[in-house]
């Protein structure tokens, strides 16, 4: 049973972009953090100097860091759609036959805490939860910040290239996956152990001031995994 997991999502804090990698792993739960030790607490006329914050730039490569491992505990994803699901402001996406989804799922139940993505859809397949699914989406809304699309789709494929076990296969802008031709970003991406792939796609909505990101990931049980993903993207009218 695959009981804990990685989730890739991308958020944009300012202009700089933040990316975890969505895998699973099919081992125990690690154990939990060991409490810092207990340190003295300073005198009254001693002060803890302030820790500047540095500031965003938009040209930095962002830095690789990993969603920690969401709990055993953490809440289930109820199925609470199929079909053809409204997400808010007129986008629109139709999950294939054998999918289910939960609308706007609880962040906590993904291992999600970016404070500027919302969670609009996580779906799978075949499977009565998903975690167990052998393959499984999210569609997750980022604010866009100014950053033109090539530059958000380079700064995503660094900072996967950047983490253990996941290599990118695929970097490129698209108008073959949208179904109004619309340029979209591509990510293609493997993962070595536990072994799959995946496809993220950068999708700008119809203000042009938000990006939605659908990840897909699937294990070597899937069947065209590959075609899967396209058709939901395909599916996502604006």
């Amino acid at each position: 049973m695959r009981n804990n997991m990685w989730i890739i999502v991308a958020g944009v804090a300012a202009v700089v972009v933040v990316l975890a990698a969505l895998v699973w792993q099919q081992s125990a739960p690690p154990p939990p953090p060991t409490a810092p030790a207990a340190t003295a607490a300073p005198s009254p006329t001693e002060a803890a100097p302030a820790s500047p914050t540095p500031a965003p730039h938009a040209t930095d490569t962002p830095e690789a860091t990993a969603t920690p491992t969401a709990p055993a505990t953490r809440p289930p994803l109820p199925v609470t759609a199929t079909g053809e699901l409204f997400l808010g402001d007129g986008v629109t996406i139709t999950l294939p036959a054998g999918w289910v989804g939960a609308l706007r799922p609880d962040p906590a139940a993904l291992g999600f805490s970016d404070p500027n993505g919302a969670p609009l859809l996580a779906a799978w397949q075949d499977a009565p939860t998903y975690d167990d699914a052998p393959a499984r989406m999210t569609l997750i809304r980022v604010p866009r910040a100014g950053i033109p699309l090539a530059t958000f789709v380079d700064d995503l494929a660094a900072a996967a290239d950047a983490m253990p076990d996941l290599a990118v296969s695929t970097q490129t802008i698209t108008d073959t996956l949208r179904s109004d031709g619309l340029p979209a970003g591509l990510l293609g991406f493997s993962q070595a152990e536990p072994p799959g792939e995946g496809w993220q796609a950068v999708l700008l909505d119809a203000t042009g001031e938000n990006l939605l990101l659908l990840t897909f990931f699937a294990d070597e049980t899937a069947v065209e995994p590959e075609a899967q993903f396209r058709a939901l993207i395909a599916s996502i009218i604006f």
